[in-house]
């Protein structure tokens, strides 16, 4: 997928937003899937969705090094019109990192170009809450949350548990 449709898809996305979402919302994220920038879109019944991602890239010589992430997550908050809501959900992620590895041979290290990646996905449960909330109905919300999954990470190998996870949002 080239990133002409990918972001023609997230425009799209923005553009239908406003006809049928009750909330979006902007922020951070981070968690045991993916940490970054994070879009909400969520309906009037509290059912929604959140993309979150971030893409670092440095020049390394002739050729390119970068560590790009990406998560979805589909939520259900309870009680959307109150201050304090409940909500459960799921999510997936992906990560690939393409730089310099090494590691020791006994003697020396060892350098290499590699490109690594993985999956990850886990159950969500926590509690969104409005912190600060103005009079048109917008606000700045505080998301903890705990999660059982399956995980992979750059140096370790995969891990199925809990996890962790916050986020800060603005939303209108």
């Amino acid at each position: 997928m080239t990133c002409s449709k990918m972001i023609a898809g997230f425009l799209s996305v923005l553009c239908l937003a406003g006809v049928i979402s009750a909330e979006q919302g902007i922020g951070l994220q981070a968690d045991m899937i993916g940490q970054g920038l994070v879009y909400r879109l969520l309906s009037a019944s509290g059912v929604g969705i959140e993309m979150v991602g971030r893409v670092y890239v440095f020049p390394s010589g002739n050729r390119l090094e970068y560590n790009a992430r990406g998560e979805l997550r589909v939520l259900k908050l309870f009680n959307p019109d109150r201050r304090v809501r409940f909500f459960i959900g799921g999510g997936a992620g992906y990560w690939r990192i393409q730089d310099w590895d090494y590691y020791w041979d006994g003697d020396d290290y060892t350098y290499s170009w590699e490109t690594r990646w993985g999956t990850s996905v886990a159950a969500l449960l926590g509690f969104d809450v409005i912190v600060v909330q103005m009079e048109d109905g917008s606000g700045l919300t505080l998301m903890p949350e705990v999660q059982l999954g399956y995980y992979t990470f750059r140096y370790e190998d995969m891990w199925i548990g809990p996890g962790v996870g916050i986020g800060l949002r603005y939303v209108w």
